[in-house]
């Protein structure tokens, strides 16, 4: 069965990726989504490859029939090669964001037969972004950033950090 795929240093997941996921799996009720947890050696990641993928799994418990999590280093136009993948989803919340992935989709229909799919996020999360949770639990305020991520997933990563968890 072809694959609908959904890529991300997820670094952390926060409310916007959910929706995504969620709205993925909707979109395609036949399938099972498989989110990938990308390591990008040549990127500072905030948690590591192990606590990124211990709190997406922690944020995504609820979608665990649909949805496979899995984490790759590589590009995933080869892992879609690989794996049958014929849908890739993504998100977009800007313009910026939109030049990106579109030099993105480029890239992927030169390297795979991807189709790419572009969800955009609804009003509550056109702000949400890993490096807003993170600026807010360098800065220890904690309380804010937990309302950018689910109870499970912020929990998760309060243990493997040893943040407060307010």
């Amino acid at each position: 069965m072809k694959r609908v795929i959904y890529a991300g240093s997820f670094d952390p997941i926060h409310s916007g990726h959910i929706d995504i996921i969620e709205r993925a799996v909707s979109l395609f009720p036949s399938r099972k989504v498989t989110v990938i947890v990308a390591n990008n050696r040549d990127k500072k990641h905030f948690l590591s490859i192990e606590q990124r993928m211990a709190v997406t799994k922690a944020s995504l418990a609820h979608l665990e029939d649909k949805i496979d999590i899995i984490m790759y280093e590589g590009i995933i136009s080869d892992y879609a090669n690989e794996n049958d993948a014929d849908v890739m989803i993504r998100g977009i919340r800007s313009g910026t964001d939109l030049e990106y992935e579109f030099n993105l989709e480029q890239f992927t229909r030169k390297t795979s037969k991807m189709e790419t799919s572009y969800l955009t996020p609804k009003n509550e999360h056109i702000n949400t972004s890993s490096s807003l949770v993170r600026m807010f639990i360098q800065s220890n305020n904690t309380s804010e950033a937990k309302a950018y991520m689910s109870k499970e997933g912020f929990y998760t990563m309060s243990e493997l950090i040893k943040i407060d968890k307010v």
